[in-house]
């Protein structure tokens, strides 16, 4: 084994184990939102994950920074989860599954993504050119012009029907009737993506008006 490659092999288990202790502080900032903590230090946050502080200044320099790395975390996987879904023949089916996904992830983060909020809407953001916003409306898009298309939902809107989707599936409905009213989460996929479907289907006027 040449020099180079020995090198290699020993700097593979240095960046895994950097990347188990970057997760580790970020499921430690989960925890914290998801019990309305976002005036943490970095010293406490590294206490909680079980890294040294100077690990956790490594990582991040402030909390605030923190705090971001874990929403892009999970914008990120919604994003993968999303994209994974493949086109499918039926586009009711992909769109049904992209549901499953996002509620699935939602359930889980939603606790504490609930606690970062923007005052600011969907469509404005989107507008201001908010990265992961103009890539996920653009996904959801996709899959209700296939819908269109096929005749399985009738012409309307795309921006306002985006808008009801991500408003009916946002996280603080999914954290209450899996929390609140602790209904399983295959019984609030089932509820909301009905609901959606009805929603979709409802036909509220031309498109434009």
């Amino acid at each position: 084994m040449s020099n180079a490659s020995a090198g290699c092999d020993r700097t593979r288990p240095r960046r895994r184990d950097a990347l188990q202790r970057r997760d580790r502080l970020l499921d430690a900032v989960g925890a914290m939102l998801a019990v309305g903590r976002r005036d943490f230090t970095l010293t406490q946050l590294a206490e909680a994950s079980g890294v040294s502080v100077a690990t956790a200044y490594r990582n991040f320099p402030d909390p605030a920074a923190a705090i971001t790395a874990y929403a892009d975390r999970f914008t990120s996987g919604l994003l993968r989860a999303s994209a994974a879904v493949p086109a499918s023949g039926d586009p009711i089916e992909e769109l049904l599954a992209v549901c499953s996904a996002w509620i699935e992830l939602s359930a889980g983060w939603g606790p504490a993504l609930v606690h970062l909020r923007s005052p600011e809407g969907i469509l404005a953001r989107r507008a201001a050119g908010d990265p992961f916003l103009v890539a996920f409306c653009q996904r959801l898009t996709a899959v209700l012009q296939r819908c269109v298309a096929a005749g399985v939902l009738p012409r309307q809107d795309l921006d306002f029907a985006v808008l009801s989707w991500i408003t009916l599936l946002d996280e603080r409905v999914i954290v209450d009737l899996t929390q609140t009213l602790g209904w399983p989460v295959a019984k609030v996929t089932g509820h909301l993506t009905t609901t959606l479907l009805a929603v979709l289907r409802a036909h509220p006027g031309p498109v434009g008006t």
